[in-house]
């Protein structure tokens, strides 16, 4: 993929059309994509077997932004169970995006309080699914305004932190969030 190893879309495929351009990516790499329903889950691994591939798979779960994603806990670590057992997906592990803190709780405290708790519902998650033998390989959350909340979770999956326009520089606040090297994702920190 022109020299980029590890694809994650974030956004759930809808079409016919976007499932066949994810599906043309992944056969040149290590890409993933969300899901978060069971048709989403049926009609991509319909797709993945059809081309004879199978579909790297993150579940998206619902850490408090409701707008997409099972819920956390025992309903994502069900879901996640039964996606496993499709013919033409892989699970890989689950996102928890913490969109409605990201620049909504302009206090930091208030908002790393809030950020805890839809982090404490990926732990309850992950616990979730290793008491149906399912051990998530990556765990994905954060963005601009939790990035650094975010960072300090740990857990023995590997984390993928969302760090948003934070590395370059948000443009609400006009100044850079952190340089570089604390945004980028460390690989030996968390394998």
């Amino acid at each position: 993929m022109n020299g980029i190893e590890h694809v994650l879309l974030t956004h759930i495929l809808a079409s016919k059309d976007s499932f066949d351009r994810f599906l043309a990516l992944a056969r040149n790499g290590d890409s993933m994509v969300n899901i978060d329903g069971k048709e989403n889950a049926e009609l991509l691994a319909s797709a993945a077997k059809h081309k004879g591939l199978s579909a790297n798979v993150v579940v998206e779960v619902n850490v408090g932004n409701n707008k997409t994603g099972q819920g956390p806990g025992e309903l994502a670590a069900r879901f996640s169970q039964c996606i496993s057992n499709l013919e033409g997906l892989r699970f890989r592990g689950i996102q928890g995006y913490e969109g409605h803190l990201q620049l909504s709780k302009p206090n930091f405290e208030e908002r790393k309080k809030e950020a805890q708790i839809s982090l404490q519902k990926i732990t309850d998650t992950i616990s979730a699914l290793k008491k149906l033998g399912l051990d998530p390989e990556i765990v994905t959350c954060g963005g601009t305004g939790t990035y650094n909340i975010s960072r300090g979770h740990r857990n023995s999956a590997r984390f993928l932190y969302h760090d948003g326009q934070a590395v370059l520089r948000d443009r609400t606040g006009g100044e850079r969030l952190c340089t570089v090297h604390e945004c980028t994702f460390d690989r030996s920190e968390h394998t």
